[in-house]
Formats: structure tokens, sequence, C-alpha cells
């Protein structure tokens, strides 16, 4: 759109000169008269609404353009042109395909007033002519004669038959009971002439007295307030009374069922009967009929159409008839041609009446009769016509007398050469349509379009006339003369280029006269002039660039080509990042690509690699950047390229160091202290394992292993990134020493030697404890052992690992800690050596270690025993070992300066 306006404004269109607006006082759309037929599903080829109006000021309007409603897929248009001054027409041109049968509704708009146009597509009564070769819209009903009286309601099966009683019959082909017309010779047709189908209504046997009754509904417009009804009668005539006869009857009813006048017909089957005439047989025939009844009265309602024959009431006659309607519009015109050479005008009027007078109104003369006439219209400008029904009943009608005028008339155009001459045909029509038209160019070319559309032979001058016709058989001729003008030949040249460069486009055309040239261009959804032009594009893609090579005339040539602007490849890398002294690898994503993309990897500002993808060693920690530049060779000319650049890191290793006493003992807590660090700061984490089992992951490890052996502590450093290193070390576990064996004497008295003694694990180290402070690291410690340092001495031994044992203990006592006040001196002996009490051993009854001596005497005071601490004890004997006799002796005992007096008695 913004090509073709940017050339209509190069070719130098005029500017519009806008007149007086139209005005009309009203748009009589109810007496809106439509021309040709148009037919569901059908393009329509030649068909037009003429609509009236009142008080028209000679103003200009605009052209219309204007959607149906109800059926769809049609549309009014209306030219453009001038009102008259006072009464005239408007005439709406329909075209499209329309949707459906039914009503097509145009709501139009002109002078400030608005009103709807009606069109009936196929007929504004559909089907009630049976075209559709169905019952559709009809509604059937059965029952007995006579009178007519039927009950039995809808009985149509399918779209074309209703029991035996209702029939659709398709012409041509005639009645097979009734004989040719005597008035003119002519049979029966079984349609109406000029259509294809009618309704058989009753089956013509006779039998049951049966009778058959069919009903179609009209609903009243503008367009369908004339109801047209044809029919056929034939009866079989058995000279029954008049009530038992067979019948045909029809009648139209308004929406309340009642009965409208002048409208319902009554016959039973009679020689003599008006309009009928007589075969053999006594067959009586009522050739077919038509009346038209003036419905307008009753706009907007329904009108139900009834049609019914029945047979006679014996049963054994029958009466049928054939039926068919129609609907239209009930209007007048009498039209002339004001341009034309007489004044005679031609009148019409709607059929399907039986009699048409016209006459005028001013004089009461009567002018001609029939539907049709032709007039000498001289001081006549209105016309009556009286019409009247085949039942009499009589309406009047009155049009104006209109001048149709054609006044041909043709938009000009001059052409270039090898291009269509298009003229536009803007013949006025007033009162009246377009009927026809005849073209003739000076290269003998002929056309009947409504428009010209020819492209002559080359340049030069051609004369072209246009002789048109309205729908009164009005005329009209005009001319014109068409110059062909000279073509130029356009033509380019370019290079393409990479997204983001400037193309330049030099222009070639040529022009065989002296025409100056200018070019116009039309890329990148811009148009720019000149011979030589820039154009910036935006993305990347094929274009299309057009000039267009224009002369001075108007004339133009176009050249396309294609132009491309390349995608620059979009260079792009990832990178696989590792650590130090491992391969960093950079790979290639850049889109994009050509079968001849190059690539360069710079580092350091270096050219290091040309390779897709690229890898290297880095020993250097820390930062680095990497750049990559891609470059698509489409031409020598076109070299499109992208470059991009990424940091990287290079990741350090930790180191570290670690303090770990390798020999520990089972059970035995210790642990082992990791220190570690790295160059880069990043983070790091430790992980232990223990016979490759992971163990902990603190820096500091503490552990108990319950088993002695050898165990492989591995201690591993990783950085955040994932750097690690590791060492592996051996842990041995020594076994705990077992608990030292001890053993000891027990000293008699307090100050005796005590002698300790253990036995425990080679190279081993053993510490004594006792009481009194005692310590010892001696195995076989030895020192004289008081009262004081008796109770428990206690040892265990260390390992030469450091392993310690399990103590073990022993309980030092004195055999003789005890003085002679502690116990109680027996008092008899029995020395008879008979192995019971035959002594006196102080050392047995006294344990103790003191020091003493023990003095016997006699009961005469004589000394007859004394005994030391380590002398022999008393026997019952004398010092000098003489017997003693039995008897009592006393005693004295003397210890740590005390001394104890008491009795013995000596018994043998």
């Amino acid at each position: 759109m913004i090509k073709l306006a940017f050339l209509s404004l190069i070719l130098g269109l005029a500017p519009f000169a806008f007149a007086q607006n139209a005005v009309v006082s009203s748009i009589l759309c109810n007496g809106a008269i439509t021309n040709g037929t148009i037919t569901n599903g059908v393009p329509v080829g030649n068909a037009t609404v003429t609509v009236g109006y009142l008080g028209g000021n000679s103003g200009s309007y605009n052209a219309q353009s204007v959607p149906s409603t109800g059926v769809l897929g049609l549309t009014a248009t209306l030219n453009a042109g001038n009102l008259v001054n006072g009464n005239g027409n408007l005439v709406y041109t329909i075209s499209g395909t329309p949707t459906s049968n039914g009503q097509a509704n145009f709501n139009i708009s002109l002078g400030g007033q608005s009103c709807q146009i009606t069109v009936c597509v196929g007929s504004c009564c559909f089907n009630a002519d049976f075209e559709d070769n169905s019952f559709n819209g009809w509604q059937g009903e059965t029952g007995s004669c006579c009178g007519i009286n039927t009950f039995n309601t809808g009985q149509i099966v399918g779209g074309n038959s209703m029991t035996n009683q209702f029939s659709i019959v398709t012409g041509p082909g005639n009645d097979p009971t009734a004989c040719a017309n005597p008035a003119n010779g002519q049979p029966l047709p079984l349609v109406y002439p000029g259509t294809n189908f009618s309704a058989m209504v009753g089956d013509g046997t006779g039998t049951g007295a049966q009778a058959a009754r069919l009903k179609y509904t009209f609903t009243i417009s503008p367009q369908s307030n004339l109801i047209i009804v044809n029919y056929a009668a034939v009866l079989e005539d058995p000279f029954h009374s008049v009530m038992q006869q067979p019948r045909f009857e029809a009648q139209l009813y308004d929406q309340q069922g009642l009965p409208i006048p002048c409208t319902f017909y009554q016959v039973a089957a009679s020689g003599g009967i008006p309009g009928f005439y007589s075969c053999p047989g006594n067959i009586r025939v009522k050739p077919w009929s038509t009346f038209g009844v003036d419905v307008s009265q009753y706009m907007g309602q329904t009108i139900t159409l009834d049609v019914a024959t029945g047979d006679c009431s014996l049963g054994g006659h029958w009466g049928y008839a054939y039926v068919s309607a129609n609907c239209s519009s009930l209007n007048l015109s009498a039209l002339y041609c004001q341009n034309g050479a007489n004044n005679t005008a031609t009148l019409s009027a709607p059929t399907g009446f039986s009699s048409y007078v016209w006459t005028n109104p001013n004089n009461n003369q009567q002018l001609a009769t029939g539907q049709t006439a032709q007039v000498n219209i001289n001081g006549v400008d209105t016309v009556m016509c009286t019409i009247t029904s085949v039942n009499g009943c009589i309406a009047t009608l009155s049009t104006a007398v209109l001048p149709a005028e054609v006044i041909g008339s043709i938009v000009d155009s001059n052409v270039c050469a090898g291009n269509s001459t298009l003229l536009f045909n803007t013949t006025s029509f007033t009162n009246s349509a377009f009927d026809s038209a005849y073209w003739a160019s000076s290269d003998g070319y002929t056309s009947n379009a409504f428009d010209f559309d020819h492209t002559f032979p080359g340049p030069g001058t051609y004369d072209v006339d246009l002789i048109v016709y309205n729908t009164a058989n009005c005329v009209d001729t005009v001319s014109t003369t068409v110059e062909v003008y000279e073509n130029p030949t356009a033509g380019f040249g370019f290079n393409d280029v990479c997204l983001g460069a400037t193309a330049s486009f030099q222009a070639t055309s040529s022009l065989l006269g002296n025409d100056t040239i200018t070019n116009y261009w039309y890329a990148n959804n811009d148009t720019l002039v000149g011979d030589s032009v820039t154009v910036y594009f935006n993305g990347p893609g094929n274009y299309q660039v057009e000039l267009i090579a224009i002369t001075e005339n108007g004339c133009s040539d176009t050249v396309s080509q294609n132009f491309t602007v390349f995608n620059n490849p979009t260079a792009d890398f990832d990178i696989v990042e590792s650590c130090i002294d491992e391969a960093v690898q950079f790979n290639n994503t850049t889109t994009g690509l050509s079968n001849s993309t190059t690539f360069e990897w710079i580092y350091n500002n270096q050219l290091v690699d040309t390779t897709f993808n690229y890898s290297n060693i880095f020993n250097t920690p820390g930062i680095h950047n990497m750049t990559l530049i891609a470059t698509d060779s489409f031409s020598a000319a076109v070299q499109c390229d992208d470059t991009i650049s990424f940091n990287f890191f290079v990741h350090a290793y930790p180191t570290f160091t670690y303090l770990a006493d390798t020999i520990q003992c089972e059970d035995v807590a210790f642990g082992v202290v990791g220190s570690p660090s790295i160059v880069t700061n990043e983070n790091i984490s430790d992980y232990w394992e223990v016979n490759n089992v992971f163990a902990d992951s603190a820096t500091l490890f503490n552990t108990t292993i319950a088993n002695p052996g050898v165990y492989q502590f591995t201690y591993t450093v990783t950085s955040a990134f994932g750097c690690e290193v590791d060492t592996t070390f051996d842990m041995y576990i020594m076994a705990t020493p077992d608990a030292p064996i001890l053993s000891f004497n027990i000293p008699e008295c307090p100050g005796d030697p005590f002698f300790l003694s253990a036995v425990g694990e080679a190279n081993s180290t053993i510490l004594w404890t006792g009481p009194n402070n005692f310590a010892s690291t001696l195995f076989n410690p030895t020192f004289p052992l008081d009262e004081n340092e008796m109770g428990v001495y206690t040892a265990f031994i260390t390992s030469e690992y450091g392993c310690i044992s399990d103590t073990s203990q022993i309980d030092a006592t004195i055999t003789y800690i005890k003085d002679f006040n502690a116990f109680d001196f027996p008092n008899v002996i029995s020395a008879n050596e008979d192995g019971s009490n035959d002594f006196l051993d102080l050392k047995s009854y006294f344990q103790t270690c003191d020091e003493f001596t023990l003095y016997i005497f006699n009961r005469w005071g004589n000394l007859v025993w004394e005994q030391a601490q380590n002398t022999p004890f008393f026997r019952g004997q004398d010092t000098n070992g003489n017997d003693l006799e039995d008897g009592v002796y006393t005693y004295k005992l003397i210890f740590d300066n005390f001394e104890k007096h008491g009795f013995i008695h000596v018994v043998r």
C-alpha cells in the first residue's frame, strides 16, 4: 500500500475538488425495484436495485459499498454521482455469491436519510413454485370429502412426496387424462408454462372419498407484496348432487386465519362451469390460470395460501389439481428516454391480473390497456393503472413518468506500451440502470464488457468509441483517444553486504527516446529516489530490491533483483576450565556458519590457533583472556566476521602439610592435623580415608582404631573447582601389652625386706605405685616394709611403642605386727609328749616380733626357765632340761619396758 500511494503521487494525480454534499428528504426503500436474477450459490451476473428518493438538492454523493445481512455474501455498490434537483432514482449494482435462499438486506444511507433495501435470493417466497423439486416450505393435510375436511397434517415424506395424495410433477409433459382444449387445440401441461415443476394435489383414483390440502405461508415485504397463484384442475363429473361432486378450492388467509377478500375460488364438477372445458368421459378441465393478489396492506405479516381437492363423497369418482405460486413486488414503472428521438414512454405493471387499464389521472384519459404499453407522454407526468384480478378484485396503482436518461462517459487513460488500457465506464443513468455496452477501438478490438480492458499492439494513438444502453432501451455514444507511450528499460547493479554494512545500488536504466528517466527504488520497506542510493538493512536474509524507472509520461519498467545481506557469524565459545598444567578446552559454539567459515584464536594479542576448537595448557594460575574471531568469506568483496572474548580462570592445585604420629595404640584416640592452602584463594576442602574408606572431612581428623595393624591413611585436599592433591601414609596401630605378672614375699616383721617382682612384654617399661607415695620403674624393686607401707601395690607396663597395659596389683602385708598386750597368755601346758599342748610357744600364741624375756618361777620363787626371742620355748622343763613337777608356776614376761605376770599350770 505504501508503494501504490507513492506511485500515485509520482504520477501526478490531481487533487480532488469537493462539491455540495447530497441531501434528500426521503429514500423510498419500500418501492425498490430489483432487476436481474439472483440465485443461491451462483455469482451474480447483472442485477441492480433501483431506489427512488424525494427532495434531491443536486448535491454530489460518494461511492458506497454495502454488505448484505440475512442472506450473506452479497454487496450493493453505488457509484459516485450527483442527485437531480427534486425526485429521482439511485441504482445499486448487486455483486457477489449468495450463501443461501431468502432475503438479503442492505442498510443504505444517503443525503441524511437511511432505510433498508430487501432483495430476494431465488425468490421472496422460496419453493412456492416447487423449483426445489420438493415440498420444502409446504404443509400437507389429508382427510375426506365432501365438503373438504382435512385433519391429518404434516404427512410429507422425504422431500418430494406425500402419501398418494401429493406428488411433485416435472415438465415438460401433458396431463394423461385431460383432452386438448377445444378453444386452441392445446393439451393441458403438467406445469405452468415457463416453469419446471408443479404439485399434483389428489391422486386421480376416486377411491375412499379422499381429500387433500396444501398450504404455503408467505412473509409480506416490499419485494413480496404481490402473490401470484397458478393452478389447473381436472374433475370427474359423476352427475351427483352438488354437495357430493368432486371439487377444487383455493383461498388466501391472513395471519389471524381470516379469509382475504376476493381470493376465494371454489368449484364442483359440472358441465358449463365458467373457464372449464369438457372432455370425453364427463371430464371437466380448468386450463392453467393465474390470479394475482395485492397484499401490500399486510406488510410485515404472513399470508397463507390454501389449495384443496376432494373426490366425490360416495367414493367412486375423483378430482385433482396442479398448483404453483410465486410472489413479487407490486410496482409500476413509466420511463422514457430523455435524450431519445420521441416522447414515447414504456409502461409496465406486475403480471398475474386479468385486466390492466392505464389512465392519465390529470384528465382521466385512458392511455392504454395491457400489462405493458407504449404511450406518448407529451403532457403526461403521472400514470395510473387499474388492475383487476381473475376474481374481480380491483386495485389502483400510480407512478410518476420519469426520464430514463443515459449519458455516456469515459475516464480517459493514456497508457504505456505493453500495459492494458483500462477505460472506466462512468456513464450516468437517471431512473434506470445499465443494460448493455459496446466498445470499439481503431485497432479493430470490440467488447461488450462494462469497462474497456485491452492491450494495444504498441506505442501510438488509438480512437475508442462506447455505445451504452439502459434498462429503458435508451442509448448514448461517446468517444475518446488513447495515447500509448514508449516504456523505459530498468536496470541496476550492486554488491551484497554483511549485516551492519550499508548497501549501495547504482541504476543503469535506459530509454530509446529522449524522455527523462527518474529511478524509484523500493528496498527494505522504504522508497528512495535517485540514480544511486544507499540502504541499511537491519536484518540478514535475501531481499528483493525493486527499481521502477519512470519516464516523464509516466511509463515505467520494473526490475527486481535479489540482494543478500549475509549474516555475520555469531562468534561464541564455551570454556571447560581446568587446573594448572592441565589442558583448558575451548569449545567453538559459533552459529551462522557457512562452508567457508574460518576461525582465529587470539591469546595475549597473538594468533595461537586456527582450528575449530582449541585447547592449551596454562602454567600460571589466575585470570586469563581468550578471543575468537569467526569469518565467513562469501566472496572477495564480502567478508563477514564476528569477534568475542571471554575471561577464564586457570585453577591452582592446593598445597598442604600434615602432622601425624604414625605409631598409635589400639583403642586409644589420636588425631592427625592437616594444614592446606591455595594461592588462588579458592575454597578448599579436606577428605580423609582409612584403608580407602571415607573417615572424615575436617582439617583435624580425630579417631580411634580398635584393632592393631598397619592402616593406610589418605589425606586429600580439593579446591572448589576440583583441583585435587593427596598423600598416603601408613599408620601403625600397636597392640596393648598384657598386664604384668606380679610376685612378692610376705615379711615377718616390720622392716624386713620386701621383694616385688613383675614379668611383662619385652622392651617394655614398668611403673609401680603404692602406699606412702611409693613409685618405682624397676621390674624387681626391694625395700624394707614397715607397717605404714603395707597396702595395695599396682603396676602397669608401657610397651616400646608407648602402649599401656592394664594394671596388676598385690596386697603387701607383714606377718607379725602386734604386741603382747594384744593376746591372752595361755595358763596350762600338758608336757606329756602326746602332741597336744606339750609346750609353750610364745610365737605361736603371741604373733609379734617384739623382743621379750620370759621368766618362769616355781612356787618358791625360784627361776626355773628363762626364754628370749630366739631361744627354745618352755616344755615343762627347767633350764637344765629336767622335767618340772606338775603344779602351778608363775611367769614374768618383759617386753618394750613392760612386764606382764601370770600363772601357768604344768600337767603331765
